[in-house]
Order: C-alpha cells, then structure tokens, then sequence
C-alpha cells in the first residue's frame, strides 16, 4: 500500500522531491570539491578563507543541483514539456503524423 502511494505522486510533488535530492547532493559534491581546492592551499590561506572557498563551492553545487536535476530526471523519463509547442513536434516526431486538423471535416 505504501509502494502505491509513493508512486501516485503527483508531478509537483516529485520535483519538489527531487529539488530535495538536488539540494543535498549538490551541497556535497561542493564540499568535497570544495575541501579538494583548498586542501593544497591550507599552509598559505587563513582558516577563514579556506572555510569560505568550502563553503562557497557547498553553496554553488546546492544551487545547480536544485536547477538541474529535476529538469535531468524529468527529461530522462521522457517528461512532458511546458511548452505546448515543442510537445506537438514531440508527439508528431513519435507517431509520424500531425493528427486531425481542428475545424477540418473528415471524409
């Protein structure tokens, strides 16, 4: 029952999920990179600049994880668009016809 419920989410929910996911990993990917660029620099560079190059690359990896990766995920399952036009190209692409024309009458 669980199992069902995690997978009727609706769309909102799972991007706010994967913001989530996004955030998180960001930030620590960032901190690791961010310890590996000041790590050699930790003799010469006072301690606060050092936890401020961490931290900054914590913060910039936060923030293009939040960007990125629900529009990644989306896009690796074939998510819809928000534009209705790039959809009717989408759907054209895949069937190889545009469909009934509106206000055309069928013989």
């Amino acid at each position: 029952m669980k199992d069902e419920a995690h997978n009727m989410q609706t769309p909102k929910a799972t991007i706010r999920r994967f913001k989530g996911y996004g955030l998180f990993g960001g930030a620590t990917l960032g901190v690791l990179v961010g310890i590996l660029v000041s790590g050699p620099h930790s003799p010469e560079w006072s301690v606060v600049l050092s936890l401020a190059v961490v931290g900054g690359f914590g913060c910039g990896g936060a923030l293009i994880g939040y960007l990125i990766l629900p529009q990644l995920s989306g896009a690796l399952a074939g998510g819809g668009s928000s534009n209705p036009e790039q959809e009717d190209d989408r759907v054209q692409a895949r069937t190889g016809s545009a469909g009934p024309e509106i206000g055309s009458s069928a013989d």
